[in-house]
């Protein structure tokens, strides 16, 4: 794409999507840039748009101009433009709160950096029943995204009765501006099971230092 062309009519270039107003791009391949873009309703479109643009000396409604990629709209099950119209509108998860557990992936940083643009909260650590019981009695949505790895770690939270949702449950939902309550949790009879299979360490047993990871 020629910047110059950009810059000729006004625009300027920058690497952060939380900064532009448009972002360009050749498909939809499911990046963090792009789920970035959509959970901040920015323009996700193509460089003829940038084209088109300096033809006329000016910039042009972008809204014709969004990028076509039947295959992966097809494959995730959302519409691009959609999306972003749904996410200007209102961001996904504005006034929710979430947990991450230590496990996930993609990071904990990429996942609070989407949760963030999607107007989420992410708490620092696990949430103990009181602040559970908070949120319950404030109707403040909770939701803990965790992997299976980490079931055992969800036990206390899944019999307080807070479902435990794999990462697609922030992905796909950015994706198809969406939430979802009742795809991708993690079954809570793994959670159960992983936690009974845990080891039981007596009160005084003594640890050595190499054991502790």
């Amino acid at each position: 794409m020629n910047f110059l062309k950009l810059r000729y009519i006004g625009g300027s270039v920058t690497g952060k999507v939380s900064e532009a107003s448009h972002v360009i791009g050749l498909d939809l391949s499911r990046t963090v840039k792009l789920l970035e873009a959509i959970a901040l309703g920015k323009f996700v479109v193509s460089p003829v748009w940038v084209l088109h643009s300096y033809k006329q000396g000016h910039f042009l409604d972008a809204i014709d101009y969004f990028i076509k990629d039947h295959d992966n709209e097809q494959f995730f099950g959302y519409n691009v433009k959609l999306s972003v119209v749904k996410a200007r509108q209102k961001r996904l998860f504005e006034n929710m709160l979430f947990y991450l557990t230590p496990s996930v992936q993609p990071s904990k940083a990429v996942l609070h950096r989407l949760i963030n643009a999607a107007g989420g909260k992410v708490l620092a650590e696990k949430p103990l029943c009181s602040k559970v019981a908070d949120c319950i009695e404030r109707d403040i949505p909770l939701a803990v995204i965790g992997c299976e790895n980490d079931a055992h770690l969800c036990q206390s939270l899944v019999e307080c009765g807070i479902p435990i949702f794999l990462v697609e449950f922030i992905m796909t939902g950015i994706l198809r501006q969406e939430i979802d309550n009742l795809a991708y949790r993690l079954d809570a009879h793994k959670v159960n099971n992983a936690a009974n299979s845990m080891p039981m360490v007596q009160p005084h047993a003594m640890i050595h230092p190499n054991m502790i990871r």
